[in-house]
């Protein structure tokens, strides 16, 4: 019984590791199961998203805005009065 008492105190002192562990996070905004490539929406100079309360993904591009449900895309180009408001700076005059 003391061989077995002294084993079980004194074997852990001689087993040690050869390097300590240090778990690896993997960081899950990477993971590639969260993302996938949408053919629809290929060539269409996405800049930003956001996603409505029903679901449906709106996307802000180059010169309009457009939606996508999962299933149809809809374009909604800006018109040409927005598009000059843009290129104007703050205290310029707009003629009606």
């Amino acid at each position: 019984m003391r061989i077995v008492m002294m084993c079980c105190l004194v074997l852990p002192l001689w087993c040690k590791a050869v390097e300590s562990y240090t778990p690896v996070v993997a960081d899950p905004i990477l993971e590639p199961w969260r993302w996938r490539h949408e053919e629809a929406l290929n060539g269409l100079g996405v800049l930003c998203m956001d996603e409505a309360a029903d679901g449906t993904l709106w996307f802000g591009a180059t010169g309009k805005t457009i939606s996508y449900d999962g299933v149809t895309v809809k374009k909604f180009p800006f018109g040409e009065d927005l598009l000059s408001a843009s290129d104007r700076r703050p205290g310029d005059r707009v003629s009606p």
